[in-house]
């Protein structure tokens, strides 16, 4: 029978300390606490969200970026817990993200459908984070790129 390596399972153990050394601060600190709840409740609306059952495709796509996102949370904050805290802000960064691109539909529902027939490549190349961006600050006349 083959063994799992000693190291891997020290670090196992080192981020289980970390866990729980995060969550006491979590519990202890009154912002991290209401942070950690409200990210909780939109979780919970993401999944809520999912659950609906349609026959509309382009309304199905928005249900799988909000999967998309349930799963992004929860992968931050287990890697954000164990001490991952760079990788955790990665992670975050696509939830920004795919948000600014669900904003960008709320503009123009037809931009869902062309985001949903476009291929991989033209889809990643006409809705790049940049792009959906640039949209969202012309939409609303933001001129600082901030």
């Amino acid at each position: 029978m083959n063994q799992y390596p000693n190291n891997l399972m020290y670090l196992h153990d080192e981020e289980d300390r970390i866990y729980k050394a995060s969550l006491i601060s979590i519990q202890n600190d009154e912002k991290k606490f209401i942070h950690i709840q409200i990210t909780e409740a939109v979780m919970g609306l993401l999944n809520s969200y999912r659950q609906f059952d349609t026959n509309d495709e382009d309304l199905k796509v928005i249900q799988f970026l909000g999967v998309r996102q349930f799963n992004a949370f929860a992968s931050a904050i287990k890697l954000m817990n164990s001490g991952y805290y760079q990788k955790s802000a990665l992670i975050l960064r696509d939830v920004l993200e795919t948000t600014f691109l669900i904003d960008l539909f709320s503009t123009d529902r037809l931009l869902i459908t062309k985001w949903r027939q476009l291929n991989k490549e033209d889809r990643l190349r006409e809705f790049k984070p940049v792009k959906v961006r640039e949209a969202l600050d012309k939409r609303d006349n933001f001129t600082s790129k901030k």
